[in-house]
C-alpha cells in the first residue's frame, strides 16, 4: 500500500479529484455566541424552525461559512470545486445567501458548482421512495435553483438518492431506481464509507455507509450503470457554465 498523501497532494494531477466544501451544520469552527453558545449547533429541526421564522442569526451563519471556506483553502491550497451542506443546510433561508456570496466572490473561472436537491415532483411520485423527504428537499431547493440561474452559476438539473437510510433497506436493489429520471446533469447522493468509533459518536448514519461502500465496490454497480445506459462523469464534463441565463448548458451523460 502506498503511503498516505496530504490533502493537497491527493487533489492534484491529471485525474485530480473534485473536492467539495461540505458546509457542516453540526460542528462549528468559529465562535458563535448566539447560534452555538456551547460550541455545538442546534439540531436540524431547530435550525429549520429558526431559518423559516427569521430567528436564525445570519451574521454568524455567514461568518461560519467564511471560516469553513478559509479552512478548506488552507488545507487544499485552492478553492473547492463545488459546495453542498451536511443534511442540506445550505438550502435553508439565511444560509443559502451566505453560500451565494461565497460562491461569487472569486473570478468566474474559479466559481464552484452548487448542489441543489430539486427533482421533478412527478418523478419523485413515480419512484415512490421517501416521497415526503424528497418533495421537501425539492421545495427547499426552488429558491436556490432560481438564484443560481440569475447569478450564472453551474448546478445539477436533477437530484436523486433520497431514501430513509434504514438498515433494512436493500441498497443494491434500490440504487438502479435512482438512475431513472429526466435530467441530463443528474446528481445522485450517496454516503459510502468505513465505520469507526469516531463516526458512530458523530453521526447516526453508520452501518448503511458500509453497505453503500460494498455495493459501489462490487461488480454489480457498473453492471447497473450499463443496464441503465448511464456512465459516471465529473460535473465539468456534463455542463458548460454560462454567463447569465441558464446556469449551465447540459451535456449528455447517457450512452
Amino acid at each position: 500500500m502506498a503511503p498516505p498523501r496530504s490533502a493537497a497532494q491527493s487533489s492534484q494531477g491529471p485525474l485530480r479529484r473534485r473536492v467539495a466544501s461540505h458546509a457542516d451544520g453540526s460542528q462549528p469552527i468559529s465562535r458563535l455566541p448566539r447560534l452555538a453558545p456551547e460550541g455545538r449547533l442546534p439540531s436540524l429541526g431547530r435550525l429549520i424552525a429558526d431559518a423559516f421564522s427569521g430567528r436564525l442569526n445570519t451574521g454568524e451563519v455567514r461568518r461560519e461559512a467564511e471560516c469553513q471556506w478559509d479552512a478548506f483553502v488552507a488545507a487544499f491550497g485552492r478553492p473547492p470545486d463545488f459546495i453542498d451542506g451536511h443534511q442540506h443546510v445550505h438550502l435553508l433561508p439565511g444560509a443559502r445567501e451566505a453560500v451565494y456570496e461565497i460562491a461569487t466572490t472569486g473570478g468566474s473561472e474559479r466559481r464552484p458548482y452548487l448542489r441543489v436537491c430539486w427533482e421533478s415532483p412527478a418523478q419523485v411520485l413515480a419512484r415512490g421512495v421517501s416521497v415526503g423527504k424528497a418533495l421537501f428537499l425539492s421545495m427547499l431547493s426552488v429558491p436556490m435553483r432560481r438564484e443560481v440561474i440569475r447569478l450564472g452559476l453551474a448546478t445539477n438539473d436533477s437530484f436523486g438518492g433520497v431514501y430513509a437510510f434504514d438498515t433494512r433497506t436493500d441498497f443494491p436493489a434500490l440504487f438502479p431506481r435512482f438512475l431513472t429520471g429526466t435530467g441530463r446533469c443528474r446528481l445522485i447522493m450517496c454516503h459510502p464509507g468505513y465505520v469507526d468509533a469516531r463516526l458512530r459518536s458523530l453521526d447516526p448514519l453508520t452501518d448503511q455507509r458500509r453497505r453503500e461502500y460494498d455495493y459501489f465496490a462490487s461488480e454489480r454497480f457498473p453492471a447497473d450503470l450499463e443496464a441503465a445506459q448511464c456512465r459516471l462523469a465529473r460535473f465539468g464534463e456534463m455542463v458548460r457554465p454560462t454567463a447569465g441565463g441558464d446556469p449551465a448548458t447540459p451535456m449528455p451523460v447517457r450512452h
